[in-house]
């Protein structure tokens, strides 16, 4: 948890549960401290959720006092991203693995455009594309992966 400022946004129905604030009022800070040691004290333990693929920030919950954490900037970011309705969500499995997924995928496209290059890479894309899609696709493969596709030895 960065910043000495915890929100915890007040419109999802988790935040309200825990505030008892009225829908509406966008944050509150509840908890003002440049000791990091004592805003974690207060919650005995934290899980975390990463937001959105493209971003690096996290939000915090408290299963405790059940409420949703934001640091500086966190509530603008899920507004813009669409998702600030979304809170409830981004703690469940099938959000993390959505966005672990996204991002094994991002790792795997930089690591094979590097190995390929860019160009071989697309071509490659493109036809792995086809070949999936062709109703020969099983001959096909074993075509390109045989030594000497023309030849009855092996």
């Amino acid at each position: 948890m960065s910043g000495t400022h915890l929100n915890v946004a007040c419109d999802g129905p988790t935040a309200r549960r825990a505030t008892g604030r009225k829908p509406g009022v966008n944050c509150q800070t509840l908890i003002k401290s440049d000791n990091p040691q004592r805003k974690l004290g207060v919650f005995a333990f934290m899980v975390c959720g990463k937001i959105p693929y493209s971003s690096t920030h996290r939000l915090d919950l408290s299963p405790r006092i059940n409420a949703i954490w934001l640091d500086k900037g966190e509530w603008e970011l899920l507004k813009k991203e669409g998702i600030s309705d979304k809170l409830n969500s981004i703690f469940t499995d099938v959000w993390q693995r959505r966005i672990r997924e996204s991002l094994a995928h991002n790792q795997f496209d930089t690591l094979y455009s590097t190995e390929f290059g860019q160009e071989d890479y697309e071509k490659v894309k493109s036809i792995r594309a086809w070949l999936l899609q062709h109703p020969h696709k099983d001959k096909l493969t074993a075509f390109l992966l045989a030594d000497n596709p023309w030849s009855a030895l092996k």
